[in-house]
């Protein structure tokens, strides 16, 4: 744990810290990237090779798999395979970052608990999206059932319930990294909330835009998926608004996300690799 101290006046030293921007950048880009080879390749992808499917294209924003035509129940399956991988890795995350309580190392906290909300938030943002849109995974999962105006509805009522409940819950849990004093918790956040829904959404765009399958396919998971998916992100730090508090309790430190050069290197290659390889996609040869 770090503190910059600030005098300001003779005899009056107020502690303050700061985030480091360019670490919290980095771990945006690995989480962000990561988040979406686990929803792509390890859910739909896993579960494709699990009902004995066979791959065909993998990218930064879907994953093609080919079944036999009357396989519906398999294809139902593959669909949901991608969400239900995200909120795994999304739960085991934020497990992981609960009991990494008391290390030393914030950067890897830090990434603990942004991997937890980009896969929660876009976890159940999709049945949201989903039974908002009828577009994407979901609409593919309850495609045929009926009535089908009460499963488009039940969807979308359950996503939204549960992106406001896991949104206001990351953001408590975020305390340790931002601190009990206000407003100075809520500028923390957005620093670490806000900035990381910038830099992952440019990423997930920019390796969007590079695939070839065409503008709606950009707008419905490139965009959707990051913008609307993670949007907690940037109106999340508003949950930590409220009545100033008293002087004596804003110079308690908080976990502070350091320089960490080992992040940057590999925000690096994540992100060359994400942009110039995944973005394209990779076609396997059957």
């Amino acid at each position: 744990m770090a503190v910059e101290i600030v005098v300001t006046h003779p005899g009056t030293v107020h502690a303050s810290t700061r985030h480091d921007a360019w670490t919290v950048s980095a771990v945006a880009v690995i989480v962000y990237a990561l988040s979406s080879l686990l929803h792509e390749a390890v859910g739909h992808g896993g579960v494709c090779l699990a009902v004995h499917g066979t791959a065909l294209e993998l990218s930064s924003m879907h994953f093609e798999c080919a079944l036999p035509d009357n396989a519906a129940t398999a294809q139902r399956v593959v669909a949901a395979g991608g969400t239900i991988a995200t909120l795994i890795g999304g739960g085991v995350a934020l497990l992981s970052y609960h009991h990494s309580k008391g290390s030393t190392n914030a950067a890897w906290r830090y990434a603990l608990w942004l991997f937890a909300a980009v896969n929660l938030m876009q976890g159940t943002g999709y049945f949201l999206f989903s039974g908002v849109a009828e577009v994407g995974d979901w609409a593919e999962v309850i495609d045929g059932l009926e009535p089908h105006w009460l499963w488009r509805g039940g969807l979308a009522a359950t996503g939204l319930v549960l992106y406001l409940v896991t949104t206001t819950m990351l953001f408590r849990a975020l305390e340790p990294m931002v601190g009990e004093a206000r407003p100075r918790r809520f500028r923390h956040a957005l620093r670490l909330a806000g900035l990381a829904y910038v830099v992952g959404c440019s990423l997930a765009i920019a390796a969007s835009l590079r695939n070839p399958g065409g503008i709606r396919l950009v707008l419905m998971s490139g965009a959707a998926a990051s913008l609307g998916g993670t949007s907690g992100l940037a109106w999340g730090p508003q949950t930590l608004r409220g009545p100033r508090t008293p002087s004596n309790m804003a110079a308690v430190p908080v976990e502070l996300v350091e320089r960490n050069w080992a992040a940057l290197a590999l925000a690096v290659v994540c992100g060359i690799a994400f942009i110039g390889v995944f973005g394209p996609g990779l076609a396997f040869h059957v």
